[in-house]
């Protein structure tokens, strides 16, 4: 099972944050009898080991990340977004959320795949894709 992990930072002045209001993705290939059960593993993985209440995760299948997707990591680095926002851009774009105020950075994350780590790293950095 082919597996990448990137971490970005967020909007560095929020008042309620986690970590340097960091978050990050993991990228992995895997058949879709086996997707389910993945998702299901991380979901009490999390929940379990998190020290926080709001932790957060965003399931998303495939390669192609949305317009919508892309414009909502930005909104993220430079405003407040709400777990609503978050839920909206998610259901429009096939993403599964599951968590409490942590998934508003679990999309994020999703949003800024194929970044590199100098812009990941660096909320102050342009977001531009390669296209």
């Amino acid at each position: 099972m082919p597996i990448g992990h990137r971490v970005a930072m967020l909007n560095p002045v929020l008042m309620q944050k986690t970590a340097g209001n960091s978050c990050s993705y993991i990228e992995l290939a895997a058949e879709e009898g086996v997707i389910q059960r993945i998702e299901d593993a991380a979901i009490r993985f999390v929940g379990d080991e998190s020290l926080s209440r709001e932790w957060g995760i965003a399931v998303k299948q495939g390669f192609v990340i949305p317009p919508e997707m892309r414009n909502y990591g930005r909104r993220v680095r430079e405003a407040v977004v709400s777990k609503t926002d978050a839920g909206r851009v998610a259901r429009g774009c096939g993403v599964r959320l599951h968590g409490g105020e942590g998934v508003i950075g679990a999309l994020a994350a999703i949003s800024m795949i194929g970044l590199p780590d100098t812009v990941l790293l660096d909320p102050a950095k342009e977001m531009r894709w390669k296209q």
